[in-house]
């Protein structure tokens, strides 16, 4: 039985909040979420300062069973290569149309992913180092494929895991810590108090630093 790849289009949600300033974020939402959810939990930073992009992933379905709580997902294992191809190319049009329009002299683009967003903006990220200038991944790690084949040492990347993340073990952050520290030496560690969501404080803080 042959099987055929062939190339489609999606109609896709995408949300933006504040004003093109000091930072640019491309954000990428975790496993089962909603962009126009995630999005709320920014509004600890200055929206005067702050552009915020958010798309949604382009595979939704019910959380519970056949009805109720809607989610979105970047990919499952089915289809792998594909699924990562479709999303970073979604990932380059969402950019091309929000993003690099507002970019200034004196303008900062973030790319941002929490949870499995962390995985799917490092792909993307490592796949178009020109395009940004920090990297934030929140409660999820720099995946494998990416150390593989590293475009972006030379990039400041923060990484951002809660000490009760329930997804990522004490022993694993270790593990983690030991191996980003040694392929990445921009990469700065931030290890704060809570589980698997971000941190207010945190986040302005990193919204603040540019350095």
């Amino acid at each position: 039985m042959p099987l055929h790849h062939i190339p489609t289009t999606r109609t896709a949600r995408v949300y933006t909040e504040g004003k093109p300033g000091k930072n640019i974020w491309l954000i990428a939402h975790g496993y089962g979420m909603l962009a126009a959810y995630f999005i709320r939990k920014f509004s600890a930073i200055d929206p005067e300062e702050n552009f915020l992009v958010v798309p949604e992933a382009l595979s939704r379905a019910y959380l519970e069973g056949f009805s109720g709580k809607i989610g979105a997902v970047w990919m499952t294992s089915e289809d792998r290569e594909n699924e990562i191809s479709d999303y970073i190319g979604y990932l380059n049009n969402v950019y091309d149309r929000f993003v690099q329009p507002c970019i200034s002299e004196n303008a900062q683009v973030i790319a941002f992913g929490f949870s499995q967003g962390s995985t799917a903006m490092a792909r993307w990220a490592n796949a178009n180092p020109e395009k940004f200038d920090r990297l934030i991944v929140w409660g999820g790690p720099v995946p494998e494929d990416v150390f593989a084949d590293l475009h972006i040492a030379h990039k400041r990347i923060d990484i951002c895991i809660g000490n009760n993340d329930p997804f990522i073990p004490a022993e694993k952050i270790e593990e983690y810590h030991t191996k980003a520290i040694h392929l990445l030496p921009k990469a700065q560690f931030h290890i704060y108090e809570g589980g698997h969501q971000l941190e207010d404080e945190l986040l302005k803080r990193l919204a603040s630093n540019n350095d």
